[in-house]
């Protein structure tokens, strides 16, 4: 068991009568480093964990508002519980004389659901960007599965458009990929094309010399749109790996 204190009852004097104001959060600097050196402090909204660190603390409790699908590594023992548990932490804080608290190890459970993408994710559908595509459903089909072969130089995998249904539409996308795998390397262009589609690709060879080399190609894809969805893909292929990535043409209203 360590000590446990509440950050706002632990001010940095030097910031002046307001300190208690900052430090309830926990900020970098809010903290008095004698009253919380070596103790577990409890903080009012999740801040920069490096505030209760560099202050001394064995430990941090953050008061979070939102529910939590995901967490992170940080650099000491650290807990985030929701504002009900907060609530009941603060009044034991206020009402308790000799508070102790204690941070245990962290379990790990099975995740029926997983893979999926978590709440913080750009999600789909995407009204302000229409040809950077994006899923509803959440999971993680825009990446191929098998992309040890190539990566994608500071540009999308996918390939989008859209336009208003009923119209026809012509897009070119200029790419840029890199080698990561074997030195000499060679991959061929296969498409999938559905009924709807036409995908052409320009140069449909990627010949490759050596590891970081760079090559460019360019994927032009014309599309009769109806009132739903056409995807089709393209895969570079070496013969080992496949780097895949869908092509999708959709019909939206926002145009």
């Amino acid at each position: 068991m360590y000590p446990f204190i509440y950050g706002g009852d632990a001010p940095n004097a030097t910031l002046g009568p307001s300190a208690s104001s900052f430090s309830r959060y926990c900020f970098p600097g809010s903290l008095n480093t004698t009253l919380v050196k070596g103790k577990i402090v409890f903080c009012e909204y999740f801040t920069d964990p490096e505030g209760v660190l560099f202050a001394g603390a064995a430990g941090a409790v953050f008061q979070e508002i939102d529910f939590k699908d995901y967490q992170f590594s940080y650099p000491l023992p650290l807990s985030s519980v929701n504002m009900n548990d907060g609530r009941m932490m603060l009044n034991y804080l206020s009402t308790t004389e000799n508070t102790t608290a204690t941070i245990f190890r962290t379990t790990q459970d099975n995740n029926l659901f997983a893979p999926f993408v978590v709440s913080f994710s750009s999600r789909g559908p995407n009204p302000i960007t229409a040809d950077i595509l994006k899923l509803i459903t959440g999971n993680s089909s825009s990446c191929s599965d098998d992309m040890n072969g190539m990566v994608w130089d500071l540009n999308y995998p996918s390939f989008a458009l859209s336009s208003t249904p009923g119209k026809s539409i012509t897009r070119v996308f200029h790419r840029t990929v890199t080698n990561v795998g074997p030195a000499v390397s060679t991959y061929s262009a296969v498409v999938d094309t559905p009924q709807g589609l036409i995908i052409q690709v320009q140069p449909s060879v990627l010949s490759f010399e050596y590891v970081g080399q760079t090559q460019s190609f360019v994927v032009t894809v014309a599309a009769e749109l109806g009132n739903s969805m056409t995807s089709g893909s393209l895969i570079w292929d070496d013969g080992d790996h496949k780097v895949k990535s869908p092509i999708v043409a959709y019909a939206s209203i926002l145009q």
